[in-house]
């Protein structure tokens, strides 16, 4: 399928300022327009590994699906989504089940894992795929609606009715995952399609932004900036103000009209083509 809009993509990662090694990860493939980001868990090296298998694997099954039409999906095809967001969720299971077999030949990577949203960019539809706390955004017409659902114990008990999610934002317990890269064999994937319009933005962030900068700081960034590239600058900027105490990371996309073609362009595809 052919783009019928275009993407204007920024993206950046911050080792923030508490931590002396980076653990997140992302990766931009622009002839898939394909985002990826991940942020790894389970001490220094470990999670630096997870990340960086994640975002790898997820890369290299959508270049496999792009050349063959099709890779192992590791589980049922949903009738809901379409071919290629269950392949993207096919990704993320890949991943997940690389960085497990990872754990279990290495006694010093036991333990590892990461999370990971994914976005796939295909027309007016975005595919996401995604597993642990990191998170997607959509802002549009001034407002910003967050796309995926936290896989943490603190969002857990917010959506069971047990405490607010201001009493989540404030909680010690805000870093317990309970769905993760790499920690079992299977992984269960949640999905989503979204339609896209020009003029939205979408933001794809690890935890070290979220429990920096509240939802209304990030709208407001991301309304402000004159680039992609501008609003994930001051989105890492803006964590790192407000004390920087995870890795950050960040990546912006604005959806836009394609420019017109031209004149030589237009003719080319007529006639030589």
């Amino acid at each position: 399928m052919k783009n019928a809009l275009e993407y204007d993509i920024g993206a950046k990662t911050d080792v923030g300022m508490r931590r002396s090694n980076n653990e997140d990860c992302f990766a931009l493939e622009p002839s898939l327009h394909l985002c990826v980001l991940s942020d790894g868990m389970g001490g220094e090296a470990a999670g630096e590994l997870a990340s960086k298998i994640s975002v790898e694997e997820i890369g290299r099954h959508m270049k496999e699906v792009a050349r063959n039409g099709s890779a192992p999906l590791l589980a049922e095809s949903s009738a809901q989504y379409s071919e290629i967001t269950n392949q993207l969720a096919g990704a993320v299971r890949r991943s997940n089940r690389v960085i497990w077999e990872a754990a279990q030949q290495h006694a010093s990577q036991r333990g590892m894992g990461a999370t990971v949203v994914t976005a796939l960019l295909n027309g007016p539809v975005m595919s996401i795929a995604h597993v642990g706390d990191s998170r997607i955004y959509l802002y549009r017409g001034g407002q910003l609606q967050q796309l995926t659902l936290d896989h943490s114990l603190v969002m857990e008990q917010v959506r069971r009715g047990l405490i607010t999610r201001e009493e989540a934002e404030r909680s010690e317990m805000q870093n317990i995952i309970i769905r993760a890269l790499g920690a079992e064999e299977n992984v269960e994937v949640d999905v989503d399609e979204v339609f896209l319009m020009p003029g939205d933005q979408v933001v794809l962030c690890s935890d070290g932004l979220t429990r920096m900068v509240p939802d209304p700081g990030i709208a407001e960034i991301i309304a402000d900036a004159a680039s992609s590239q501008e609003a994930a600058d001051r989105l890492v900027d803006a964590a790192n103000e407000q004390g920087g105490e995870d890795n950050i990371s960040v990546i912006v996309v604005r959806v836009r009209e394609p420019r017109p073609r031209s004149l030589w362009a237009l003719l080319k595809s007529l006639f030589l083509n």
